[in-house]
């Protein structure tokens, strides 16, 4: 009876985070999902990246949200930035800023299925497991979805990063299967925090738009154990038009290309041998070369179009020049966990009694993240 209590108190400690800059519409509509779970998370924290206009946790919660499902307490942490840290920096201050044994990550213009945290705490039950993922449903973008049973679902082939998590509807989850994998999709993943922190976080030298940042956590944190696919994990992600990355890029094809060519290969010459990343970068670069030729990005995002093939081409080059570069210069460097720099914090717990959201502020819990922070 005793191991039964504390495997129920172990595996229900799960704190979610969410990192955001500029989308607090599409943030309001994810906050809700969390707030209405079948297994409610200890807290939501939230790292706010320097958006514009600033908001606090009252502003979540206006006559238009709509009130949330809940039945328990949930605590709610907002950080906000001094300024512009990237997605890496912010979702380790997340991490840092969390309680619990799970940490689970979701895009900020995405949004839950009410049984999102459910399915991904019970396979925390086998210890060997270090993190578990799901499906990505696509609201805003063109792509193929399965149309038959998926055998691989994330994996690397001759310079190819292969993610299939990602389906447009519902009953499509039926063709992917439970199983282990190389890495999880970013905007449905979670991980035991004691791993996180044993691999010293997310690399913050993946930049811009953060190309392949949670596929190298992925590798690093499954040299120790194993990575859960689960199906039926359900988020969705509605694709923002602005905030997050594309403030950084503007929208311009060849800064896209830059930082992705840039980010794939640092990621394969910090993963694989030198002649083996050398391999794939060189046959990445000949498959974008191909597709610029028939004048296509190979992209799900449809905003982007390619205005001069010449730019386009020569963005790629300096992106695996400056990945490669980056990679020689930190290959002997010792990893550390690097967090974005707080201007404020806030702590409440949210309680709703009789239909009346009330939200008190926890002054400890705010100093004791303060103190972690040093602000």
């Amino acid at each position: 009876m005793t191991k039964t209590i504390y495997i129920m108190k172990k595996y229900h400690s799960i704190s979610v985070v969410v990192c955001t800059r500029n989308r607090f519409g599409h943030l309001k509509k994810c906050v809700m999902s969390l707030l209405n779970q079948t297994l409610l998370s200890k807290e939501i924290i939230i790292v706010d990246d320097a958006s514009k206009k600033a908001f606090s946790i009252y502003d979540i919660f206006d006559k238009n949200s709509g009130l949330p499902k809940l039945d328990g307490n949930i605590d709610i942490i907002l950080i906000q930035n001094k300024g512009v840290s990237g997605v890496v920096a912010s979702r380790n201050t997340g991490v840092n800023a969390s309680s619990s044994d799970i940490i689970a990550f979701i895009d900020d213009d995405g949004f839950a299925h009410k049984d999102w945290l459910r399915q991904l705490v019970k396979n925390y039950k086998n210890d060997n497991i270090l993190g578990v993922g799901g499906p990505v449903i696509e609201i805003g973008r063109k792509m193929k979805t399965p149309t038959f049973p998926v055998k691989n679902i994330a994996y690397i082939r001759n310079g190819k990063i292969i993610s299939k998590q990602r389906i447009k509807k519902m009953k499509e989850k039926k063709y992917l299967p439970r199983k282990f994998v190389l890495f999880l999709q970013g905007g449905n993943m979670s991980f035991r925090k004691h791993a996180l922190v044993h691999v010293k976080g997310g690399d913050i030298n993946f930049t811009g738009n953060c190309y392949r940042e949670e596929t190298d956590l992925s590798m690093r944190v499954s040299r120790h154990g194993k990575l859960l696919f689960e199906p039926s994990a359900i988020a969705y992600h509605d694709t923002a038009k602005k905030g997050g990355f594309r403030d950084v890029i503007k929208f311009d094809i060849n800064k896209f290309l830059y930082y992705m060519f840039r980010n794939t290969t640092y990621l394969f010459f910090k993963h694989f041998s030198f002649r083996k990343a050398f391999v794939f970068t060189t046959k990445s670069v000949k498959s974008q070369l191909k597709l610029l030729k028939y004048n296509k990005t190979g992209l799900t995002r449809d905003y982007f179009t390619i205005k001069s093939k010449n730019k386009a081409i020569g963005s790629i080059v300096i992106g695996v020049v400056s990945g490669f570069y980056n990679w020689f210069k930190l290959r002997k460097s010792e990893p550390c966990f690097f967090h974005s720099d707080p201007v404020s914090l806030a702590c409440f717990r949210l309680t709703i009694a009789g239909g009346i959201i009330k939200l008190a502020e926890l002054e400890e819990k705010t100093h004791l993240v303060k103190k972690i922070f040093g602000v």
